[in-house]
């Protein structure tokens, strides 16, 4: 069985610590999650005076929860495997090494975002909550749902 196809130009990408997601052994379900924002900052009311005053909004920190689905039929690169669930233990202890443990730093680690038509942004973040489970079909399929914390909220 072939992994999933891929194609930047018709799904984008998004990288954690230099590891795709979007591999012919994963695949994020929920990618418009990387386009969130937050702002935090309020109207202030003044007494005495009708309404509100409107206050400057500044970024807030971004938590994303992230869907992520990891097959064993294949390797990371698209290797076909012999034993699946031998393979997809072997890929989620991939990606769990590469974001999953937490950085040495408190920078966290580099994300980047690449959109259909070519365009990347970056940021540093940290997953914060890693919690696998077993595909409903008991299949050699994994479904992750994971946060990813982008402490600046912003891309740059």
């Amino acid at each position: 069985m072939s992994g999933w196809e891929h194609s930047n130009s018709r799904h984008g990408q998004v990288s954690i610590n230099g590891q795709a997601l979007f591999t012919p052994a994963s695949r994020v379900m929920n990618f418009p999650v990387f386009w969130s924002a937050r702002s935090r900052g309020a109207d202030v009311v003044l007494p005495y005076a009708a309404g509100q005053v409107s206050r400057r909004r500044r970024r807030d920190a971004l938590v994303l929860q992230v869907e992520l689905w990891v097959r064993g039929h294949v390797s990371l690169t698209g290797t076909p495997a012999g034993n699946p669930y031998a393979q997809l233990d072997t890929t989620m202890e991939t990606l769990e090494s590469a974001f999953v443990v937490p950085p040495s730093s408190n920078t966290g680690w580099a994300i980047v975002r690449t959109s259909r038509h070519g365009a990347t942004k970056s940021t540093t973040g940290f997953v914060t909550s890693w919690e696998p489970a077993p595909h409903p079909g008991k299949s050699a399929v994994n479904v992750v749902q994971f946060e990813l914390v982008v402490p600046s909220g912003v891309w740059t």
